[in-house]
C-alpha cells in the first residue's frame, strides 16, 4: 500500500534525524531460528496496541537514551 510506504519513509526519516546510524536487518520467520516464532507473535501483538506519536528533539532523545542506559 502506497500510504504505508510513505508512512514508513517518514518514520525512517525521523529516526535517521535522531540517530547517526540506523541498521535495518531482515530476519526470516518460520525457518527454525530459536525464539523467532515467539518474537513474531509478540511483534504482532504489539502492533495492535494503541500507538502514541511523540515528537522530540535530537537533544531530548539523547537525554532519554542516556537515562535509559543508566537505569
Amino acid at each position: 500500500d502506497d500510504n504505508n510506504l510513505k508512512e514508513l519513509q517518514a518514520s525512517l526519516h525521523q529516526v535517521c534525524n535522531i540517530f547517526s546510524r540506523v541498521v535495518i536487518q531482515w530476519i526470516p520467520s518460520h525457518c527454525g531460528i530459536p525464539g523467532n516464532e515467539t518474537a513474531d507473535i509478540l511483534a504482532k501483538a504489539g502492533s495492535r496496541l494503541p500507538q502514541t506519536d511523540t515528537s522530540m528533539t535530537y537533544e531530548e532523545a539523547k537525554v532519554r537514551i542516556k537515562m535509559a542506559y543508566k537505569n
